[in-house]
Parts: C-alpha cells; sequence; structure tokens
C-alpha cells in the first residue's frame, strides 16, 4: 500500500478535528476536555497549525492513500526530556487502517524527518488505556521512559533511532 504525506492544508482542518477527536477518544476513553484544549469551533488547535506549521521545528502532515487522508502526524524536533530529542504529537491512522502493518511508515517518515533536524531519537506520551497503541509502541521499539508530568497517569515512551 502507497502512501505519501503532505503538510496539512488547512482547506482539510475538519479532517484534523476528526482525526484529533478519534484519537483523544482512543487516548482517554472519552472526549470530556478536548473542546477546552481545542477552543472554540477547534480554533486554537487550527492556530497552533497554521503557526507552527511556519516554524521548521515542527510538522504537521496528512497521510494520504490516493485521494483519501488516513491518517495525521504531528511532532517536532526537540522535547523537554532531552537535548537532541523530538518528541511526537500525534501517530493517527483511521480506524479502518489499523492493524494493516502501517505504523512502520509512518514511524519512517517521522524518523526521517527528525533525522534532518538532528535528532537522535523522539519521545511521545501514551495513555495506559490505549492498549493498542502501546503494543503497536512496543512492538516498534519504543520504550518507557518516564511517568508524564502534564497528564497524571500517562507515560512517556522513547524511541532511539537506530544507526
Amino acid at each position: 500500500m502507497r502512501l505519501r504525506f503532505e503538510k496539512i492544508d488547512l482547506a482539510h482542518f475538519s479532517v484534523c478535528v476528526q482525526f484529533r477527536t478519534d484519537s483523544y477518544q482512543c487516548s482517554f476513553g472519552s472526549t470530556m476536555g478536548l473542546a477546552e484544549e481545542m477552543g472554540p469551533d477547534g480554533q486554537r488547535y487550527r492556530e497552533k497549525i497554521e503557526l507552527r506549521g511556519r516554524d521548521a521545528r515542527w510538522g504537521y502532515y496528512h497521510v494520504w492513500q490516493g485521494d483519501e487522508i488516513i491518517g495525521q502526524l504531528e511532532f517536532r524536533s526537540y522535547s523537554e526530556q532531552q537535548e537532541g530529542w523530538g518528541y511526537v504529537h500525534l501517530f493517527y491512522l483511521a480506524p479502518a487502517f489499523r492493524g494493516r502493518g502501517l505504523f512502520p511508515t509512518l514511524q519512517d517518515f517521522v524518523t526521517d524527518a527528525l533525522r534532518a533536524q538532528r535528532c537522535r531519537g523522539a519521545f511521545l506520551s501514551v495513555s495506559p488505556t490505549n492498549t493498542r497503541a502501546l503494543r503497536c509502541y512496543q512492538k516498534h521499539g519504543w520504550r518507557f521512559f518516564d511517568d508524564s508530568p502534564k497528564r497524571p497517569g500517562s507515560a512517556i515512551f522513547c524511541y532511539e533511532f537506530p544507526a
């Protein structure tokens, strides 16, 4: 299955909101708190994508298969955890595309983009209730690093890029 990665075009912002909402539901079992985080009508989230999209340290991409957007990636080339490491805010595939072996392609894209920014690895936060994501991350080389200081109960995982 051939995938392509394109910077997010805000003409597809409703897809961003849909994917973010599903991701939040998968992670936390509800969307309570998401509206406050995204702002009225998602405006705060839209502004983040717009502003960060102009900053070379950030990556906001849609994952396409043919003429369909099937996923979304959000990451940056710095982290609070360790200098020289990036941070992944979102690995997302639409439900119909999960479990099809596509994650390594997404991970490789993010790895290559962060390596181009001189990162040696990346971190991400994952909720322990998102068991499917946890299994996927662990299967593909991510390991527990620390408890999340921003979201009690969640964990920070790290992935050191292969040499």
